[in-house]
């Protein structure tokens, strides 16, 4: 996880107490179902949201395959999250 950036609202009499955080998530699988499906099971968690915030999803992305060292391969789905959460 890393945070993009933080976004705060603010009101004609000053700053509210909902703020925004934009999240890059990275999911990773020895092969590409893999790295898509747990991106499919964080999507259902963040869309859900919970007490107090609630996340959408702004973009996302697929890396394709990365090479290791000793001959491993692994895939990566990212995506970007815009979560709202009361301060």
């Amino acid at each position: 996880i890393q945070r993009i950036s933080t976004d705060r609202l603010y009101s004609h009499e000053g700053p509210v107490d909902l703020t925004g955080a934009r999240l890059q998530f990275d999911c990773w699988g020895a092969t590409y179902g893999a790295a898509r499906n747990a991106f499919r099971a964080l999507l259902d968690k963040m869309e859900t949201g919970g007490t107090g915030w609630k996340a959408f999803l702004d973009t996302e992305r697929d890396a394709g395959a990365e090479d290791l060292d000793g001959g491993q391969r692994v895939f990566r789905v990212s995506g970007d999250f815009n979560i709202w959460y009361k301060d």
